[in-house]
């Protein structure tokens, strides 16, 4: 047998595989999916962009910090001291801390994680539905931050709640 083949491992066989196959074969079934999405070209739905916003900002987080999150954000779409519709808030680059990290962050906005992406949709047109009323556990927080990060401006606010890596604040 050639130097350039190897056995596979047992459960698949011992059938000999070139290690340039077997390589082109670990990028076939590793590499993400095409997205469903790429958050960046959205800029007019409103729906779509909370749903982006949520997906980025805590997708991997439990979904009721999704859920803080998309009421966060709608929180200043009501507040006088941010833009009024939820794809300027999410796209606000005015600002000198913009929010949303994921926004100017220089990686991809794709969605991969049709799941993810889902719920986050789901969500998103729950939260904007004008029949429903919600329950605001916010009470009309409109600052956070992860854990990890320790912006100036925390200190003036006071602390409203906790879930996963983010804290908010009024």
């Amino acid at each position: 047998m050639a130097k350039d083949w190897i056995a596979t491992p047992d459960y698949v066989g011992s059938i000999p595989i070139c290690p340039s196959i077997l390589l082109l074969l670990l990028l076939l079934f590793t590499t993400p999916a095409h997205a469903v999405i790429d958050c960046d070209k959205i800029r007019d739905n409103d729906n779509i962009i909370l749903a982006c916003n949520m997906y980025h900002e805590s997708r991997s987080e439990p979904e009721v910090c999704q859920w803080a999150i998309g009421l966060l954000t709608l929180h200043r779409v009501k507040s006088s001291l941010f833009p009024n519709t939820v794809s300027k808030v999410v796209w606000d680059v005015t600002s000198k801390n913009p929010e949303f990290s994921w926004t100017l962050d220089g990686k991809s906005d794709k969605i991969y994680e049709d799941e993810a992406w889902e719920f986050a949709q789901n969500l998103a047109n729950i939260l904007l539905d004008p029949d429903l009323i919600l329950v605001d556990f916010l009470d009309k927080a409109l600052y956070y931050h992860q854990a990890a990060t320790c912006p100036k401006w925390y200190k003036d606010c006071t602390i409203i709640y906790t879930c996963g890596k983010h804290t908010f604040y009024r």
